[in-house]
């Protein structure tokens, strides 16, 4: 979508400066943070993460385990179908008869919720096991074609994940964080899925622009974060109660905190994957690339003697394309902005979202189906505004 490397400087400086006023106010109470958590001096790059957690235990009282009682896997796989299948139109209807390469493996046909023949089938793979991909991912297994009878060959798609197993009378309990993960990488099944009967494979499922793949998923992360929907589904797992709703708040503003640190960190990652590429291999002092790259864009001090980039996997896996998540979540805050926040289960809008963005897939470019559900080419506007939304 960005066209070109300049556009994409361009889009990160653009970025860098909308977050300016956040970054300083999170950074103001970061230090406050570590040094109420006993640290000294100005917390560097490790003291970070510790600091955070510190200020989000003392200051929202939110206990990630004691959440996870309000997450039992069970219930949020029935309730992310739920959810889903009322949004999109579809429902969803495990295959008893199926099996695949391991037995914890679960299987679901996915269907019109006005009927016919299944569109696609989706493979659950959840729990850890050895030799298994160690974080979260969706797959495309098989992709949707027309068979040379004439029949259609439904798509079928992985969801693999790493969630802790059931264990004696205990089910398996969801970190909120594993919850967000769910629904996001359920955004690329469904998008795969939902994608229309294209004649051609290349343009069916998700094969998108790359910095616009993560777009649908990333939006979908926003229901994980609305107590309406989230009290459909969360019950305790022992006394059944809903999530409370003053919790779920607690929650959503513990989450707000450290946002533009976030977002800095990433134009970090987006600036040295494009930099790299952009010139003679032979040329490049990678290392003080990151120190100038650190200096400009983060609060925290480069620390002399320290190589990051050597275990930044995303540098050679991503070559200079790290830029793509930030572009598409810039797309996705646009596109959420069109939902109704008071009733994120309303379908109408859901509805216009599949026909206009997900039924096309890769037929039609990527900025042509946002501006298509929008009525406008997207902009920033709404992904500054979340940076900047009270959390209150």
């Amino acid at each position: 979508m960005a066209g070109s490397p300049q556009a994409v400087a361009a889009f990160l400086e653009d970025l860098r400066e909308r977050v300016a006023v956040k970054l300083a106010a999170d950074r103001a109470e970061l230090a406050d943070a570590f040094a109420a958590a006993g640290g000294f001096g100005e917390p560097l790059p490790w003291d970070e993460e510790f600091a955070v957690s510190r200020l989000k235990e003392a200051r929202y009282a939110v206990d990630d385990l004691a959440v996870a009682e309000y997450f039992p896997l069970d219930a949020c796989l029935d309730g992310l179908f739920t959810v889903m299948g009322g949004l999109l139109g579809v429902r969803f209807a495990e295959v008893a008869d199926w099996s695949g390469w391991h037995p914890d493996l679960l299987a679901f046909d996915v269907f019109e919720a006005a009927g016919g023949e299944a569109c696609g089938r989706i493979v659950m793979d959840l729990f850890p096991r050895a030799g298994k991909y160690k974080h979260a991912m969706a797959y495309a297994l098989r992709p949707g074609r027309r068979l040379p009878d004439g029949s259609w060959q439904p798509p079928v798609a992985a969801l693999i994940t790493n969630f802790t197993k059931p264990s004696g009378d205990r089910p398996s309990l969801m970190r909120h964080v594993e919850l967000v993960t769910f629904f996001h990488e359920f955004g690329h099944l469904v998008h795969s899925l939902l994608s229309g009967r294209h004649q051609w494979i290349g343009i069916g499922g998700i094969s998108t622009e790359q910095d616009f793949v993560e777009a649908p998923s990333q939006m979908l992360e926003e229901w994980t974060h609305d107590a309406k929907t989230l009290q459909t589904f969360a019950k305790h797992y022992q006394t059944n109660e809903p999530i409370p709703t003053a919790l779920v708040a607690r929650m959503r503003r513990a989450s707000e905190f450290g946002k533009a640190l976030t977002v800095r960190q990433q134009m970090v990652y987006a600036k040295l994957s494009l930099s790299v590429y952009d010139r003679d291999p032979k040329s490049v002092d990678t290392t003080a690339m990151v120190k100038d790259l650190i200096t400009k864009y983060l609060p925290t001090p480069y620390v002399e003697g320290t190589h990051f980039q050597t275990s930044f996997g995303h540098l050679d896996g991503y070559s200079a394309v790290y830029y793509t998540y930030m572009w598409s979540l810039v797309i996705a805050k646009d596109m959420f902005s069109r939902f109704d926040a008071a009733n994120l289960l309303a379908p109408d809008v859901a509805a216009k979202y599949r026909n206009a963005v997900l039924a096309p897939g890769g037929s039609k470019p990527a900025a042509a189906l946002v501006e298509d559900f929008l009525g406008r080419p997207f902009s920033a506007s709404a992904w500054e505004a979340w940076l900047n939304r009270d959390p209150s």
